[in-house]
């Protein structure tokens, strides 16, 4: 009698564990940051429903996978082709805090300085959505 508790004890707490690691899984962040436009300085930056456009330096689809954005350029300006030559595809880590509607990107994976550098110095502030 006292071997069935302990099987039943232990059993209950296993899915009490299961449910709280499950519920933690569910909170991972699988939407991105809001649509619409962002500028700071010298930038703009349009994302809305997995795409994107980064003002004149090109274009493309993005994609999210918890706090990593990874961007897919499609169409890309000569200056663009200059400073990244093929390099089309690159991931940032990604944060917006809502109250002061700002964007923020960490290099994950960009070969680009030029780009990188544009992306991750600074933060985007949130415009408007865009339509």
């Amino acid at each position: 009698m006292k071997t069935h508790k302990t099987i039943l004890m232990l059993s209950a707490g296993m899915l009490i564990l299961a449910l709280i690691a499950a519920g933690c899984q569910s909170s991972k962040k699988t939407e991105g940051p809001p649509g619409g436009d962002y500028s700071k300085s010298g930038g703009l930056l349009t994302l809305e429903q997995g795409r994107y456009e980064d003002r004149d330096f090109e274009k493309g689809t993005y994609s999210i996978d918890g706090d990593k954005i990874t961007f897919t350029a499609e169409t890309m300006s000569d200056d663009a082709k200059d400073y990244c030559g093929n390099s089309n595809v690159y991931t940032y880590q990604w944060s917006f805090d809502a109250d002061a509607g700002l964007l923020t990107f960490k290099n994950v994976d960009d070969p680009c300085s030029s780009r990188r550098d544009g992306k991750t110095l600074g933060r985007w502030s949130y415009s408007k959505p865009s339509n």
